[in-house]
């Protein structure tokens, strides 16, 4: 239904994902324990929303590095910064990594940037085609 597409002088990585409300006990698998928790204790009814914005910031990010499903995705969380934007915490290098949540028309899909920052970046910028 939808392609996301991103571009930037350093590794990037994209994803967008559809909510499905089947895939939330995954998090209890896969993400970090906090993750996990802060899932399981919202409303029923947004767990599934949660879930997805969880997981495309993950995504994003293992395509960035480009580790893939290979990587542990507990080894990482994130730490907001503003409203959508997300620093990643993680442990592979010294190197920044920023992960931005892309809103979309489309509220039953959820999509994320994740870019690796230069010395000088503070932001990402987004093109969506």
């Amino acid at each position: 239904k939808y392609a996301l597409c991103g571009f930037s002088k350093n590794e990037i990585g994209v994803d967008i994902e559809s909510i499905n409300p089947d895939y939330v006990n995954i998090a209890l698998e896969f993400f970090t324990k906090n993750e996990a928790l802060m899932i399981m204790m919202e409303k029923k009814d947004y767990q599934a929303a949660l879930f997805t914005e969880l997981w495309v910031r993950k995504e994003s990010f293992i395509k960035t590095v480009g580790k893939g499903l290979n990587m542990d995705l507990a080894s990482f969380s994130f730490e907001s910064i503003s409203n959508n934007l997300w620093k990643v915490k993680h442990s592979i290098d010294c190197s920044k990594y920023l992960v931005k949540d892309i809103d979309i028309a489309d509220k039953d899909y959820r999509m994320a940037v994740c870019c690796k920052l230069d010395n000088n970046d503070s932001y990402i910028e987004r093109q969506i085609i």
